[in-house]
């Protein structure tokens, strides 16, 4: 089959990704998995330089997001075998040749941008009707971070605040709908100037313009809120990292969290404010969370965000632009016609 393969030297700025035959066998399949006929993936900016991308792996595979169709089922994935159960006791749904379907691949295991690829039952969701293979593959990731980060770790409860920074970007515009889709009672989001319309469209009750102040802060209250005691949000979402992520625990309320995406806080800003909860997460694959957010996307509520398609052969262009920055969501890779 043919792949989107990353070549030595150790990535760098322009890493050399080559669309090219491999060797690789994907057979036998391992217990609980399903051989998917790849039609679409969507790349991560940093993924090329994660240590488990290139960890026990000569040519890796990028691309953790999926969408295709079922060509093979291993024996125990079959719609007659007992789903392997979660830890909540509950159990994905059962999968057969000629689903479509949609996931995240685990990241300690070669990616989507391929012909084919293996997906383990536990990591997969029958794709959205209503969805392209395109708009499918831009959802995984972006999804399950803001789920896990908000709903897992932030507990968010009906009508609670929560502010997304970098909310026009992959993470940030899934996190503003999902918020909204799991009873938030205010959605803050920050991003550029340009990007304001873009992040009301996602259901911002406040977009704010970071260049507005010297701290997030500042530049919450330049858009209309100062955030006093009395105002501060629930729960915070940082996509960016830096200053912005520094700037978080300030407009956080007492027992509420600061949910990491970009990078983990200091120590030192943990310490001046113990009262403030904080943790720094690697999304985790989820099939069970995958069903609950078709379900939203089915009524809605939420909706996929692509930034461009791209044909598979030109991956290195693709990564290129996401290190650029900037993009309004995901970029996704186009593997086959649908």
């Amino acid at each position: 089959m043919k792949a989107l393969r990353l070549h030595p030297p150790a990535p760098t700025a322009d890493p050399n990704l080559k669309y090219d035959e491999t060797q690789q066998r994907l057979e036998p399949l391992p217990q609980d998995s399903v051989l998917i006929r790849v039609h679409a993936t969507s790349l991560t900016q940093g993924e090329l330089s994660w240590p488990e991308t290139t960890k026990d792996r000569e040519y890796p595979i990028p691309g953790h997001d999926v969408s295709g169709i079922v060509v093979e089922v291993s024996a125990s994935t079959s719609s007659s075998a007992p789903a392997a159960e979660h830890d909540d006791g509950k159990a994905p749904s059962a999968l057969a040749i000629g689903d479509e379907v949609y996931g995240l691949i685990a990241f300690n295991r070669d990616g989507a941008a391929a012909e084919y690829t293996v997906g383990l039952r536990s990591e997969l969701a029958l794709k959205p009707r209503s969805l392209s293979h395109e708009q499918a593959a831009a959802v995984p990731l972006s999804a399950l971070t803001a789920w896990q980060h908000i709903i897992d770790y932030g507990g968010l409860k009906a009508g609670q605040s929560v502010l997304v920074t970098g909310a026009a970007g992959g993470v940030g515009a899934s996190a503003m709908q999902i918020a909204k889709a799991a009873g938030a009672g205010r959605v803050i989001g920050t991003g550029s100037s340009g990007s304001l319309d873009f992040i009301r469209g996602l259901g911002a009750d406040l977009a704010v313009d970071y260049t507005k102040g010297n701290t997030l802060r500042e530049a919450v209250a330049a858009a209309g809120a100062t955030l006093g005691v009395d105002e501060k949000v629930d729960i915070v979402l940082d996509c960016v990292g830096g200053a912005t992520l520094e700037g978080s625990f300030e407009v956080v309320k007492d027992g509420g969290a600061v949910c990491c995406v970009a990078e983990p806080a200091r120590l030192e800003v943990r310490e001046r404010f113990p009262k403030v909860r904080s943790r720094f997460w690697i999304v985790e694959p989820s099939g069970l969370q995958l069903e609950t957010i078709t379900q939203w996307i089915e009524e809605g509520k939420l909706r996929s965000i692509v930034d461009r398609v791209l044909p598979v052969e030109e991956g290195r262009e693709a990564f290129r632009i996401l290190a650029r920055g900037h993009n309004r969501g995901k970029i996704v890779l186009k593997v086959r016609d649908s």
